[in-house]
């Protein structure tokens, strides 16, 4: 019992700090994308609304830790809120790998890295890794 009033607890403080944040983080991005795209900015980007999405479902995993961890909605909303909920957190820490990959990438190589840099390489890392989170957690 004492876990789950944690777990509401932390689930709680992560929603509002988060929806704000992320929601500020989206329009700065979204301005910055559209002005001047650069690939860390569009690896960001997605990380702020994969992060956006885990915080959409994470009322209803509130709701499911106030119940003892029972599943008291609606049937069809449980692997709904399921699939949103794990596989943003894959596709979050992918996107921060690739955000990570992109800055070594750039200080490690930084003439080569000038040279090469393309939006459209960070485009292409993020539909893969959404794709590939998504597929893989739907057939698990």
């Amino acid at each position: 019992m004492a876990s789950n009033v944690i777990i509401l607890f932390v689930y709680i403080l992560t929603f509002l700090i988060g929806l704000p944040t992320n929601v500020l983080s989206l329009c700065a991005f979204a301005i910055k994308v559209h002005t001047k795209p650069m690939p860390t900015d569009i690896l960001l980007l997605n990380l702020t609304v994969s992060d956006l999405l885990f915080l959409i479902v994470l009322p209803l995993k509130m709701h499911e830790a106030a119940s003892g961890m029972e599943w008291l909605l609606p049937y069809f909303l449980c692997p709904i809120t399921a699939f949103f909920f794990f596989s943003t957190i894959y596709t979050s820490s992918l996107l921060l790998m690739a955000v990570s990959v992109d800055r070594y990438l750039g200080v490690a190589f930084p003439i080569r890295y000038r040279l090469l840099q393309r939006p459209l390489y960070a485009g292409i890392a993020s539909v893969v890794i959404w794709v590939s989170t998504s597929s893989r957690i739907m057939t698990a």
